[in-house]
């Protein structure tokens, strides 16, 4: 069977397609996933701590579970996150956190404000 030019450039496309979405033939692909961290704004005081969670979507938009997430914080001396997505302020200041997953990442916002004075 002789290859035309034209079936060589849909088999390149189609290489191209495989190793642009990381799909390795044998489990899911990374390809058209999406990770969103909610909410995407928080504002906590220095000491306190909000939760974070993240979601990992395919490319219809439905959920899709069983990835592991990894944590992170842009300014971890601002604000501090674990791999549960606990955010913890610790200076005054903004910074993002972000979670990743598959090779795709979604962030919030947050912001630390100062500590309430005690009240009396």
């Amino acid at each position: 069977m002789k290859a035309t030019r034209r079936g060589l450039g849909v088999v390149r496309w189609g290489v191209l397609l495989l190793a642009a979405c990381d799909f390795n033939g044998f489990g899911p692909s990374s390809c058209g996933r999406s990770v969103t961290v909610a909410p995407p704004a928080a504002t906590v005081a220095v000491g306190e701590s909000a939760r974070l969670y993240a979601t990992v979507r395919d490319s219809a938009g439905q959920v899709v579970t069983g990835y592991e997430v990894t944590w992170g914080s842009d300014a971890p001396g601002t604000a501090s996150v674990d791999q549960t997505g606990l955010v913890l302020g610790v200076a005054v200041g903004q910074t993002t956190v972000w979670a990743a997953a598959e090779g795709q990442s979604g962030s919030a916002t947050i912001t630390v404000t100062a500590r309430p004075p005690p009240a009396n």
